[in-house]
């Protein structure tokens, strides 16, 4: 009789062992079973994207894998909470109960805000509206000293960052 199994070490079709073992007496017309090597044991990782984490961490369950940790990352297109991918690329074959994190989205990333003093508002206003900010200029502009007309005095806010859509306010210069 043969058997088939999973084997680290012996390559697929060869004999991993037989029952009885070698040297043992048995009578004639008795079954002797060898179990052949299947080869690895390997299992695609499940393509996780667009999944809950909880349904990506059964996915990998069920592909005979581990969820691992949930790490939360930027995506410019994937809503906040959705899965990403994984910390192994989809369909690659790994071994059983290998570990396979879980990237879930916390949205598009913050945009940093630069200082455009003393710049051209157009500038200001291109470079903010192309990261998503909602860019406005202040409802009076100031006379300004050292600042030539048309170019920025000052931010609202003035640094850190904002998230796409929220609002960045320009003073510009009389």
């Amino acid at each position: 009789r043969v058997v088939e199994a999973f084997s680290e070490d012996v390559p697929r079709g060869e004999v991993i062992s037989a029952a009885p073992g070698a040297g043992a007496e048995v009578r004639k017309g008795s079954d002797v079973t060898l179990t052949v090597s299947k080869g690895p044991e390997r299992y695609p990782v499940p393509s996780l994207a667009g999944r809950t984490p909880e349904d990506a961490a059964q996915a990998l369950e069920d592909a005979h894998l581990k969820a691992g940790k949930q790490i939360e990352v930027y995506d410019e297109t994937i809503p906040v909470g959705t899965v990403v991918g994984g910390s192994i690329e989809a369909s690659k074959l790994v071994k059983p109960g290998t570990v396979v994190d879980i990237n879930v989205s916390k949205g598009p990333a913050p945009v940093k805000i630069i200082s455009f003093k003393d710049k051209p508002f157009t500038d200001a206003q291109t470079y903010f509206t192309g990261k998503g900010l909602v860019v406005q200029r202040a409802p009076e502009d100031k006379f300004d000293q050292k600042i030539a007309a048309g170019n920025v005095i000052s931010s609202d806010p003035k640094s850190g960052t904002l998230a796409r859509g929220e609002t960045i306010t320009f003073t510009v210069s009389k």
